[in-house]
């Protein structure tokens, strides 16, 4: 049978997935895709050839709001197309017979679309996952007996279904590139002192940078900013106390974490020390 490969997209964190296929002679019934600042995980629940419900692991982290996207029998999935930058931010499934919602949060610049040939459908998902979906492509297979195209998406998409409040997850990005070193100036620099003028510059929060400490997702890094701990220099600086009381005020599943773990990462990747930083996770997952 023949097979074809798009994508992917998304960014280079957590761990590649390439199998996620649907056995043969089975027919795509439901897609769970769970959901909060991004798409946290994806799973199938596919018909077998004797008419079993068969649901498929879940692809991603245990985090998210559920949306379902709910097939017709004569139904088939034609590609998807989304959002992402460092994970996959929104996805939109298309079939023979429509486009569903978009579905995801919101903040992502780069924008996919994978469309299979003619005559093939969507039987599988490849790409990279962890606590959310990193990166994700489309593993077409050639339909039997098909021959034409396709039909246009509707033009009204119909609401997903099924929500379901979940348990928010962490990740850990992939770093991001440091600054360059700045040149010393040709021309001696005066040695005079004058005071300085007072400044009312502004600091940007950097919440995917303190989404890269283990135990932080979208929603402590949200807790963190609105208590002015903006990036990992400042949680860094933090003191234990002052980072505990900040979890404890926030509501109780956040008093599990352990708030010198996570101003020991911060502290890693304050320096740019991304590799003592991986150990670092790596060795406290066991």
């Amino acid at each position: 049978m023949k097979s074809v490969l798009l994508g992917p997209s998304g960014g280079i964190g957590g761990r590649e997935f390439s199998e996620y296929t649907l056995p043969p002679g089975a027919r795509l019934k439901k897609i769970h895709i769970f959901v909060s600042n991004y798409i946290d995980a994806v799973q199938f629940i596919y018909v077998d050839g004797e008419g079993n419900t068969v649901t498929m692991p879940r692809i991603g982290g245990l985090g998210g709001e559920l949306q379902v996207v709910a097939l017709d029998e004569d139904e088939y999935v034609t590609g998807i197309s989304g959002m992402s930058d460092w994970y996959i931010d929104q996805i939109q499934f298309h079939t023979n017979k429509r486009s569903w919602d978009m579905v995801g949060g919101i903040g992502a610049v780069h924008s996919f679309h994978y469309q299979v040939p003619n005559g093939y459908e969507v039987v599988g998902l490849f790409g990279r996952a962890d606590w959310y979906i990193d990166a994700i492509g489309v593993i077409a297979h050639e339909r039997s007996g098909a021959t034409t195209a396709a039909p246009a998406p509707a033009a009204e998409p119909p609401m997903v279904t099924d929500t379901v409040e979940q348990q928010p997850a962490s990740i850990n990005e992939p770093a991001e590139p440091q600054p360059a070193q700045a040149t010393v100036p040709a021309d001696p620099i005066p040695t005079s002192i004058v005071d300085a003028a007072p400044t009312n510059e502004k600091r940007e929060p950097r919440p995917k940078d303190l989404q890269k400490v283990d135990g932080i997702g979208p929603k402590v890094a949200t807790i963190l900013i609105e208590s002015d701990i903006l990036d990992l220099n400042d949680l860094s600086a933090v003191s234990v106390e002052h980072l505990r009381s900040i979890l404890e005020a926030a509501g109780a599943r956040y008093k599990q974490l352990d708030p010198a773990l996570l101003i020991e990462q911060a502290a890693l990747g304050a320096k740019g020390d991304w590799e003592g930083l991986k150990e670092l996770q790596k060795s406290r997952r066991g």
